[in-house]
């Protein structure tokens, strides 16, 4: 069974999804279970509304990884195998953990109400809260793409 591709057009629609997963149930396809891809995600929308995690340098951020992060908005895709950086790396939940998911449920609340200006953004310059929560919808469906519902 391969990856579900999913799209959301709205970090709500990412939430519906998380929802759904937890009060469903579902078959992990990868490493990580709903708990993890949560925090994971949780940390990554915290980090880029606060600006906690020290950018790229500059040339960096204005070329290539630019580039890739407007081909990733762009196709809505994102690509996979590279290790999340530790800042944003979830710690193993052997079980999900109703803190951690429900956590992740309120930031993706804030994130959604979230308005410029945007922090320096750690990876990609250009970036405003309208990207931001475009590639915010394509992180969390990458990852939740990753967790195949119960049928029944």
């Amino acid at each position: 069974m391969g990856k579900r591709k999913l799209s959301f057009g709205s970090l709500d629609e990412a939430a519906d999804e998380i929802r759904r997963l937890r009060d469903g149930g579902y078959q992990p396809l990868v490493k990580w279970n709903l708990s993890e891809c949560c925090e994971h995600l949780d940390k990554t929308m915290q980090a880029g509304m606060t600006g906690s995690i020290k950018p790229l340098p500059w040339v960096l951020r204005a070329t290539v990884f630019r580039a890739m992060t407007e081909a990733i908005m762009a196709i809505g895709r994102m690509p996979g195998g590279a290790p999340a950086p530790p800042e944003i790396a979830p710690q193993e939940h052997a079980e999900d953990e109703p803190a951690v998911i429900d956590a992740c449920l309120a930031t993706l609340d804030r994130a959604a109400a979230f308005q410029d200006p945007l922090p320096t953004h750690m990876f990609s310059t250009g970036m405003n809260a309208r990207k931001w929560k475009r590639l915010m919808c394509v992180h969390a469906a990458h990852h939740l793409g990753n967790l195949q519902p119960k049928q029944g």
